[in-house]
């Protein structure tokens, strides 16, 4: 039996970029792009947010750990009041993907490219996730 090493994996968010400031634009982009929709939306503030996802939770445990279900809610609640009862679900949807465009509009950190290409000459690269990065 060997040893040998022929695989090395990676995480991805904060491990071969920043992912705060990319969270960060995704989420002021994304809030522009629904308020080009449906016009101007009080965000509140973070305590406001927060209660909104325990809200959200209470109502649908299953989303605690759905992060990108979790995200959808948010938006159709938002949204609530601003467009009709029919376009509520289509337009959080279109959020939720304009968002993950946004998402991963990555800088990597420096010095990643060049090493994953040095990397790629003799491993198997992969990498594991636990979200939508």
């Amino acid at each position: 039996m060997t040893n040998e090493i022929k695989m090395i994996t990676f995480d991805l968010d904060d491990t071969l970029w920043d992912n705060k400031p990319t969270i960060t634009n995704a989420e002021i982009e994304t809030r522009k792009w629904i308020e080009d929709r449906v016009g101007t939306i009080d965000w509140g503030d973070l305590n406001e947010f927060l209660q909104l996802r325990e809200t959200l939770i209470k109502k649908d445990r299953s989303i605690a750990w759905d992060i990108s279900k979790l995200r959808i809610e948010i938006f159709k609640e938002k949204i609530k009041g601003l467009a009709s009862a029919d376009d509520i679900t289509k337009l959080a949807e279109d959020a939720f993907d304009y968002f993950l465009k946004k998402r991963h509009e990555i800088k990597l950190f420096p010095g990643v490219e060049s090493a994953l290409k040095t990397l790629s000459e003799n491993y198997t690269l992969g990498v594991l996730t636990n979200g939508n990065a």
